[in-house]
């Protein structure tokens, strides 16, 4: 094995103080931002390991799993987050320990250095500075959220966003009859993973709707008090195909409608408003609803296929698994429509 990195000798090849450079590594504040990007930069490239890192690795015990949480309000995220949990219990190779956090991702994984752990699953979108950090101190990132950002080399188990959204657009296109669709979506949402995912679904569906109809015109909405009578004239007006980014944002437009104009669905026999996660497959008691759905089970067998992967070949690529999705339709369990 080849011979540690010490401070002394990245101070020396960045021409500063072992204190600067120890403070950088910690990203304390009285280091100023770029000098704090140049000496992780270089830490990298030579090799840098921290001590309690090199130490952790000689101790014969289950490498540990960290997995972040924001919320737990998030019905998505819990159901997900239960199967992930079965899996890894069953598996009983690694450790999994969560990590709740609402601040921003160098916190995150400033915590997830705190009790050592090995490897870091998530769902939410992690800046160029966290990943830095991570790698500084050996600790790789799975994001489960989505395929948006590739080239930082973290790995990545995710929906099939692109064939989810493609399937709605085609279901939609078939029942369209005024040539209008509207996205329901999370414009401007503070939380950057969000606008991210979001933007990637409505250009997937927008682009697929363009390839069916040339002449299609796509509407965006956030479904809440400001917009929900626009939305209610557009129905009105003879829209009914509605596709939102979640099945959450499904259930905030069912509310809304029906607080405006009562029983939506027996006003409009033939208004369809498609989700994205199969929640209502998945939660008992769930409304159902019309939804690309994903098997939570095989998500997560997928999420510890590529862990283990990691822990056997540290060096290896990074690795994209995208996990099968399908149309759920309401009042017709069982009905698969694919590409």
């Amino acid at each position: 094995m080849s011979k540690s990195v010490s401070l002394k000798e990245i101070a020396s090849k960045v021409g500063v103080s072992v204190n600067t450079v120890s403070h950088a590594l910690r990203d304390l504040p009285d280091i100023s931002e770029g000098l704090k990007r140049k000496i992780r930069k270089i830490a990298l490239e030579m090799g840098y390991m921290p001590n309690h890192v090199a130490q952790t690795m000689k101790i014969e015990e289950k490498p540990l799993v960290a997995v972040h949480i924001s919320s737990f309000n998030n019905v998505y995220v819990n159901a997900f987050y239960q199967e992930l949990t079965r899996v890894f219990s069953e598996k009983d190779d690694y450790s999994l320990t969560f990590v709740f956090s609402t601040k921003d991702p160098v916190e995150v994984v400033k915590q997830c250095i705190l009790i050592r752990a090995d490897y870091l699953i998530s769902v939410n979108y992690f800046d160029e500075k966290a990943v830095e950090m991570a790698k500084l101190n050996n600790l790789h990132i799975l994001h489960t959220g989505g395929e948006f950002n590739p080239q930082k080399g973290e790995d990545y188990v995710f929906a099939d966003n692109d064939v989810g959204c493609r399937l709605v657009a085609r279901y939609l296109y078939g029942r369209e009859k005024t040539g209008k669709y509207i996205y329901i979506g999370i414009p401007d949402y503070p939380d950057e993973s969000l606008n991210i995912y979001n933007n990637v679904r409505r250009e997937i569906f927008e682009d697929e709707l363009k390839k069916l109809d040339e002449k299609a015109e796509i509407l965006q909405f956030r479904a809440d008090d400001c917009n929900i009578d626009k939305i209610c004239s557009l129905i009105i007006g003879g829209c009914r195909n509605f596709f939102c980014f979640n099945d959450l944002e499904a259930y905030s437009l069912l509310r809304l409608l029906e607080n405006r104009l009562g029983d939506i669905e027996k006003l409009f026999p033939d208004i369809e408003i498609v989700g994205f996660d199969g929640l209502c497959i998945s939660v008992v008691g769930m409304r159902d609803i019309t939804t690309v759905a994903v098997d939570y089970g095989k998500f997560s067998e997928q999420i510890y296929s590529v862990v283990k992967n990691r822990f056997e070949n540290p060096s290896m690529d990074a690795q994209f698994v995208a996990v099968p999705v399908f149309m759920h339709y309401k009042k017709k369990q069982g009905d698969i429509l694919t590409l």
